[in-house]
């Protein structure tokens, strides 16, 4: 036998080379760091280490390179042994070698010899255990034995003779095997018994600073919207983003090539079909194409796109052999391609006859259609060559999909079907339908102008009914020449995607109508049914409806409760930042500014303003602005802005609005005229009430508000008389409480007790069930005083009295702190240099009394002297 001195066989020393590292290589001290965690003194190491990973993963650069400073530049180096196993080693060629690598890393002392540890051609499996004992009893310190691809060994004697190995690892051997999949060796009783360290594929995946330190090596500085191109390309396969460098370094344009780097790149096409694809069977390649055709495949889809009934083994196979297929996880159990192996794969089907490619997207779509991937289904369907399973497949799937919140992808899918498919009266409606759903009217009219709308409205009356009331509700029409499809128009049980959206639209159209009473049922049925189906899109619309039936009643804790309700539905689901949340978070904000909590309004009102830059509906662009206006924090001086702010927002009068919505906002537009002094606005506020409302409750309402302000309270409260006694109805009960109190304010100024108790407990019994405050403190001091001065009789509403005279502003003074008659005559005089005795003398009354109502008008107008009083009274538009 030679000795350790000679040289071994030509065939061993290169097996027993450890593989040079490249000259750009890219640290890995992440990866690093699981092999050094395994050596720290004290600990219990793994006498196994196992390193799985697809062929371009990096595997043995990473080794070969940590093998490298584990031995020369560690601070406790230790001998590292490389051995590179291949299919043809048998259990002799494979003892050789691993003694041979242990012998040149300095694993063996001195004096040995290597023949001391051959065992005979025939001698146990074990017997090779009993050597590497024996001779690396003399080490002070670990050895590590790296077997490369050991997954290729194939000789059932060598594969005995490793199992021996793990099974009884002598003390300082640390071993670690390196493949692309799992060796044929017993290590599930390693993982029981902690013997075995896993370093699978995801942890090879280069992460973010490792593949810029690659592409830094190639001299690519990219942005950082286009490194995240590279991994979304190369998923952190190193070969990958390796042959994506190569490709950008060489490239005029790099962010052309950046975009069109796939699978069917040429560098990446070699690779794969020389590394990947070149190892597996033909028919294990045409299984690999014809299931390419979908993104994510189930064992049973596999099956049906190929005609075996094996494709859960292959799958399983693949996955386990790293051959770039991830299993997914799931029952069953889904997996995908490497999206750079898919696109190859796309490739090589592309070169295959149409017919092949249309019959394997029509059976997708059959199988995803009857499984429930109604994406997938008609995503297949427009592309299999079959115009009438494509149109009945976007007929049912295309409205499931945009009832769940996916209308964006039934918009990108139809936009690259085929014209023929596009031009039928049922494509062209869902796919209306899906554009509107994402508020894009332009989308929606481009792909209706494909068909004649005689023809749509024959075909698919029902459909094309709803289509049409979304577009006007989009436009701020409330449908009122349209069509409102009914449950018996719609289908019903066996159309109920469609009932379920038609059933939606109706409900839209009578709240826009201020039918509220139709509405509320029609939305809790679509609430309940889209709960049911899992339709959470659909079921958000309803929760936010709901929310706006009871704000157009008023009712500001039943509305904060709804829109609470909606907010949370879609925050559960990832949803609270998307425009359907904007409608709820304006309901929320008034709901809390009812209640007079303006810190929580002003934090939905800005959520609202976040969330509405992409909203066209007119009513809630309105109600926005509208909110964000009265809810601007500021002082009195800044009433003229949010005045003005509030009459620019009013849509053309051609745009319905909700009656409620009119009458809030008309009724906030005076209160701010008016504290600014801006009669012209105020005036406007009465003019858009009659144009849109006529002259009911809410015009009466501003009008005697406006004979108030000027002093004159017995018109005022002639105006008032029909409202507080129901003879005028308002379309808002904000309005008649506000007209109430008004009522009360104006009795008390003229020392009518009785009448002022009796309206403010009225204004009580209407707000209290409502549980809305801020309305009953517009009048400011007046009211609070009458409030406070009556404590103890206003019965069962005691309690709510009570509680909202702990919210009022303090010394809160209104845009209805009124004068009396007297002291608007004298007020009138006040311009004139006449003192106070010529004006009493002028009025035939006394000094004093003059003096008396003097006073009166500088408390009621917060004045200080007479210059002052003249300029806020001109300010308010009282002179």
């Amino acid at each position: 036998m030679p000795s350790l001195g000679e040289a071994p066989s030509v065939v061993v020393a290169l097996k027993t080379r450890r593989p040079r590292t490249p000259r750009r290589l890219v640290a890995r001290p992440r990866l690093d760091a699981i092999l050094d965690g395994a050596i720290v003194p004290g600990d219990d190491p793994p006498d196994v280490v196992l390193v799985t990973g697809p062929a371009g993963a990096g595997k043995t650069t990473w080794l070969s390179s940590w093998a490298r400073r584990h031995s020369t530049t560690a601070p406790d180096p230790s001998p590292t042994a490389w051995v590179t196993v291949d299919s043809g080693d048998d259990v002799r060629s494979l003892r050789a070698a691993v003694l041979t690598a242990c012998a040149q890393a300095g694993g063996l002392p001195a004096g040995r010899l290597l023949g001391d540890a051959l065992p005979g051609r025939d001698a146990a499996a074990h017997e090779l255990v009993a050597a590497l004992t024996h001779q690396l009893a003399g080490l002070d310190r670990p050895l590590w034995l790296v077997l490369d691809e050991v997954d290729a060994l194939e000789d059932a004697d060598a594969l005995r003779s490793l199992d021996a190995l793990l099974r009884w690892t002598p003390p300082r051997l640390r071993l670690v095997l390196v493949g692309r999949r799992e060796p044929r060796l017993a290590l599930h009783r390693l993982r029981v018994e902690s013997r075995l360290l896993e370093v699978r594929a995801q942890e090879l995946d280069l992460d973010r600073a490792e593949s810029v330190e690659l592409l830094s090596g190639h001299d690519l500085h990219l942005e950082d919207a286009d490194i995240d191109v590279v991994l979304e390309r190369t998923e952190g396969w190193a070969a990958g983003v390796r042959l994506a460098a190569i490709c950008l370094e060489t490239a005029s344009d790099q962010r052309a090539a950046l975009f069109a780097f796939a699978g069917d790149d040429r560098a990446v096409g070699d690779y794969l079909a020389g590394e990947v694809l070149g190892r597996l069977p033909p028919e294990v390649r045409d299984f690999l194409v014809r299931t390419s055709v979908c993104d994510r495949i189930t064992p049973d889809l596999a099956d049906a796109l190929t005609d075996r009934d094996d494709a859960g083994l292959l799958l399983e196979e693949l996955a386990r052999a790293n051959v770039l297929t991830l299993g997914l996880g799931g029952k069953p159990r889904w997996y995908r391609y490497h999206g750079l192996l898919r696109s190859h794969l796309a490739a090589e089907l592309a070169r295959r006859p149409p017919a092949v490619r249309a019959e394997l997207h029509r059976r997708a779509a059959l199988w995803a259609a009857a499984h429930g991937d109604h994406r997938a289904a008609i995503e297949h369907a427009c592309r299999c060559d079959d115009p009438a399973l494509a149109v009945a497949l976007v007929r049912r799937s295309g409205l499931r999909l945009m009832l769940d919140g996916h209308g964006a992808a039934v918009t990108r899918t139809l936009r690259d079907a085929p014209a023929e498919v596009r031009a039928t009266p049922t494509v062209a409606l869902v796919a209306a339908a899906a554009a509107l759903d994402a508020q894009d009217i332009t989308s929606a009219d481009e792909a209706l102008a494909l068909v004649p709308p005689a023809e749509i409205a024959e075909r698919e009356p029902a459909l094309s009914a709803t289509v049409s009331l979304r577009r006007a509700h989009l436009l701020g029409d409330a449908g009122r020449e349209l069509q409102v499809p009914g449950r018996a128009d719609t289908g019903g049980p066996a159309d109920p995607e469609l009932d379920l959206l038609a059933t939606v639209e109706r409900a839209t159209t009578r709240l826009l109508r201020g039918e509220l009473d139709a509405a509320e049922p029609d939305l809790r049925w679509a609430a309940e049914v889209a709960g049911s189906a899992g339709h959470d899109h659909m079921t958000l619309r309803a929760l936010t409806g709901l929310a706006a039936v009871a704000a157009s009643r008023g009712d500001s804790a039943e509305m904060g409760s709804r829109a609470g309700t909606a907010l949370a539905f879609a925050a559960e689901r990832g949803w609270d930042r998307v425009p359907q949340c904007a409608a709820a978070h304006v309901i929320a904000a008034s709901a809390a500014y009812s209640r007079l909590d303006l810190p929580t309004a002003r934090d939905h009102i800005r959520a609202a303003v976040e969330l509405t830059s992409d909203v066209v509906e007119p009513p809630l662009r309105f109600a926005t602005e509208l909110l964000d206006a009265v809810l601007s924090p500021g002082h009195a001086g800044d009433c003229t802005a949010r005045c003005r702010r509030v009459s620019r927002s009013w849509p053309s009068s051609r745009v319905d609005l909700p009656p409620v919505l009119v009458a809030h906002a008309s009724l906030e537009q005076q209160h701010l005229a008016l504290q600014a002094g801006e009669p012209a606005l105020a005036a406007e506020a009465r003019q858009q009430v009659e144009r849109r409302l006529g002259v009911g409750g809410e015009a009466q309402y501003l009008r005697a508000v406006v004979q108030a302000h000027r002093g004159h309270p017995a018109s005022a409260r002639q105006l008032l008389a029909p409202i507080c006694q129901r003879v005028i109805v308002c379309v808002a009960d904000r309005t008649l409480i506000q007209a109430l109190v008004l009522d009360a304010v104006l009795a008390d100024a003229t020392a009518d007790g009785f009448a002022a108790h009796r309206a403010l407990t009225e204004a009580l019994a209407v707000a209290e069930p409502l549980q809305t405050m801020r309305c009953l403190t517009l009048a400011g001091s007046a009211v609070r005083d009458l409030l406070a001065r009556n404590l103890g009789r206003y019965g069962r509403y005691e309690a709510f009295a009570t509680r909202l005279l702990t919210l009022f502003p303090p010394g809160a003074v209104g845009a209805i702190q009124q004068l009396t008659g007297r002291e608007q005559e004298v007020l009138v005089e006040l311009p004139s240099l006449r003192t106070a005795e010529q004006i009493a003398a002028q009025q035939f009354v006394s000094v004093n009394t003059v003096k008396t109502h003097m006073r009166g008008i500088y408390r009621k107008l917060g004045a200080r002297n007479r210059r002052e009083a003249l300029e806020i009274a001109r300010t308010r538009g009282l002179l």
